[in-house]
């Protein structure tokens, strides 16, 4: 194989952000829960002090069942 170039592998960051929004969801959602209790919990306001995306926040410790495969299934 003439001029065949070799690429690296890409670098992979330790912890990852993944784990680090997982964290600020996290964080988010034990201070919404001890300022405004389990009923004044909304994840636009998790989103918001976590500083993500809501999308983000549905996605980490928070996920709902009910969803697209199962729209007439209760939440937990």
């Amino acid at each position: 194989m003439v001029g065949a170039v070799h690429v690296p592998p890409p670098r992979r960051r330790p912890g990852g952000r993944t784990a680090r929004t997982r964290a600020q969801v996290l964080d988010a959602v034990l201070a919404e829960l001890g300022e405004h209790g389990y009923d004044g919990l909304t994840m636009e306001a998790v989103a918001a002090r976590a500083g993500v995306h809501r999308a983000a926040a549905l996605g980490g410790p928070l996920r709902p069942v009910r969803g697209r495969r199962h729209p007439s299934r209760p939440t937990r």
